[in-house]
């Protein structure tokens, strides 16, 4: 069903469509130009192709131009760099070289790195704990090197899944069975500063989760459910103040294990990975 609202003061006509976010501006019978929100909506996604990439996948990260994709080598113990040849386009990515994590970390599951490419965050499952690693040069994996180590399992619990954090480096989310934690840093990037825990409950065990950068979309892949589930933030960046929207099935529930998400910084397309079997799937979202 379609919804329309009139404003009676400027004579326009509001068309709210069933999908998420995606609302229409009329002038009479004439939609305005540049007013449908057509990206960000998971209702949209058709899956386009896939790619496999090497070793065990667990979790992934796209670079804001689209030319580095970064994985985690589960088995391997390490941390892949792809270089795509055309941006976004995964067909196109070739593996370039990889980082050894296995002196901190031999059972990684995801991979996150700050926007000027100089850290990198890794959980895993040997001691349940979040490692920070440098790069020097910027987005070179192959000089990953640990600066620190923390355990946050009093308050994510053990087999944390992912770790994200806000563009400014300011607040850093971790995810547990069924959870969220959310953490202020008191200094950008350094893990060692989280304050005090806000935990959001009711979730699908979060395999990966993702923040728009603007912080007011949050969208959580269920690591065995095979579903990712978009939610609005009534507050930018504050996970407490998510409401459900809807949900895709993007893998066999109990068959394939997904744990790696991500979008393209326009929303015009969704990542997945599986573990199971080492494939990123790529979706078109409009």
């Amino acid at each position: 069903m379609v919804l329309q609202i009139p404003n009676l003061f400027n004579q326009k006509l509001f068309t709210i469509s069933p999908v998420d976010d995606d609302v229409l501006h009329y002038e009479g019978q004439k939609q305005l130009p540049g007013t449908s929100v057509s990206t960000w909506v998971i209702a949209r996604a058709t899956l386009f192709q896939t790619k496999t990439l090497a070793g065990n996948l667990t979790g992934i990260y796209f670079r804001k131009d689209g030319l580095k994709l970064y994985g985690v080598d589960l088995t391997g113990n390490t941390i892949m760099e792809y270089d795509l040849e055309v941006p976004w386009d995964i067909s196109t990515a070739t593996l370039l070289q990889t980082g050894d994590i296995s002196v901190e970390e031999t059972n990684a599951r995801s991979v996150f790195i700050s926007p000027d490419g100089l850290k990198v965050y890794v959980t895993g499952w040997i001691g349940d704990d979040l490692n920070e690693y440098d790069l020097s040069p910027a987005w070179d994996i192959s000089t990953i090197a640990i600066n620190q180590t923390v355990d946050f399992s009093g308050d994510v619990g053990a087999n944390p899944y992912d770790a994200i954090l806000k563009t400014d480096g300011t607040r850093m989310y971790l995810t547990g069975s069924g959870k969220i934690c959310q953490y202020d840093l008191g200094t950008p990037w350094d893990i060692s500063t989280a304050g005090a825990v806000t935990t959001k409950t009711g979730f699908d065990t979060p395999g990966a989760i993702f923040l728009r950068d603007d912080g007011l979309k949050l969208y959580v892949l269920g690591v065995g459910s095979g579903l990712v589930r978009s939610y609005n933030l009534g507050t930018a960046w504050d996970v407490s103040t998510a409401k459900y929207l809807r949900q895709i099935e993007v893998s066999v529930s109990g068959v394939v294990f997904a744990q790696g998400l991500s979008f393209k910084t326009d929303g015009t397309k969704m990542y997945v990975a599986e573990t199971n079997t080492n494939i990123v799937k790529e979706y078109n979202l409009i």
